[in-house]
């Protein structure tokens, strides 16, 4: 799993680099927040490690961002701090979308516990997509249900969500049945 660092300090990267390494995860380094969400939006990555204080845009700012970006999926952010330990900066952090805070220097153990609950949303983020491309059909009428539990037949559902229009035929293999049920002619 790719995990995008936002790090100013040279030598908090290279170390948090090494930390990712050896738990097995592939580090993308970026030196502060503008460049780290450029990273963000052409990589897509799912989990972002980010230094509250660095130059352009801080570790706020860049959660920021990545919160109304439009991109897919949600991505696991958390924030590392040595400084901000106010209950008040906290709040402003959660506010600005923040998932988790980490204290410098830095504790594998609890980065490893961090990224492990990265892997489990992720996980259950993908399942939640899967679910929500089935389309669930009635086996009798064949109406569809929508997200309001409410059902609809199959062609009004599609002429909402399709850009072309709907026409009607027979196809082959039911021809002989409407043939009989509607005494259709050759």
């Amino acid at each position: 799993m790719k995990i995008l660092v936002a790090e100013d300090n040279p030598v908090s990267g290279k170390v948090m680099a090494a930390m990712l390494e050896k738990m097995g995860y592939e580090p993308i380094l970026a030196e502060d927040g503008q460049d780290a969400f450029a990273f963000y939006e052409s990589l897509g990555l799912r989990v972002i490690v980010s230094d509250w204080d660095m130059p352009l845009w801080n570790g706020l700012d860049l959660c920021k961002q990545i919160r109304s970006h439009p991109g897919a999926g949600y991505p696991y952010f958390i924030l590392l701090t040595g400084v901000h330990t106010s209950q008040k900066e906290y709040e402003e952090a959660m506010a600005a979308g923040v998932d988790d805070f980490l204290a410098k220097p830095i504790d594998p153990v609890a980065l490893q516990m961090r990224l492990s609950v990265a892997k489990r949303i992720e996980k259950f983020q993908h399942q939640v997509v899967s679910l929500e491309k089935l389309l669930p059909l009635c086996m009798y009428c064949k109406k569809i249900r929508d997200q309001h539990n409410s059902w609809h037949s199959i062609e009004s559902f599609l002429t909402k969500r399709v850009t072309k229009s709907l026409s009607h035929g027979i196809c082959p293999d039911c021809y002989p049945q409407a043939r009989r049920t509607y005494g259709l002619k050759d």
